[in-house]
């Protein structure tokens, strides 16, 4: 064989199987030792490997840090314009309760008949329970977590 027409005392890879732990434990770079190449072109196989291998897992942590200080990123920001839609939803139940308030200190000077006064009392008794309840949920959603 060539081996020993050189002088190299190898056999080569006994089997396939002995081939593909030779490539995964170079592309891994763990590279125990027990096979190794002997011929130059093989140990410049093993080197290129190697390399490819180093330059693979630092591209690949690379991605994976960039990836998720953006998913953090995004998460931070959609956190900030939830909160802001929710404190502009309370200011609008605010003012909703207190037309409620000003529409019904209105309603009892004017005189109203009777048949719609205990109509403008419902609503107003409605609307403001929805308020208080709405203005509750909001207070609740907006303190931090």
């Amino acid at each position: 064989d060539r081996c020993e027409e050189r002088g190299l005392p190898c056999a080569g890879f006994e089997s396939i199987p002995a081939s593909f732990w030779f490539s995964t434990i170079t592309l891994t770079t763990v590279g125990y030792g027990d096979v190794y190449p002997f011929t130059a072109l093989g140990r410049a196989v093993a080197a290129f490997l190697a390399v490819c291998a180093v330059i693979l897992l630092s591209l690949s942590a690379a991605l994976l840090s960039v990836n998720l200080a953006e998913t953090k990123r995004t998460t931070q920001q959609l956190d900030q314009t939830e909160k802001e839609m929710l404190l502009e939803l309370k200011k609008s139940w605010d003012t909703l309760a207190h037309s409620l308030a000003v529409a019904n200190a209105q309603a009892s000077k004017v005189s109203t008949t009777v048949a719609g006064r205990p109509t403008l009392q419902l609503l107003e008794d409605k609307g403001r329970s929805l308020c208080f309840e709405m203005q509750e949920c909001l207070s609740l959603m907006l303190q931090p977590h």
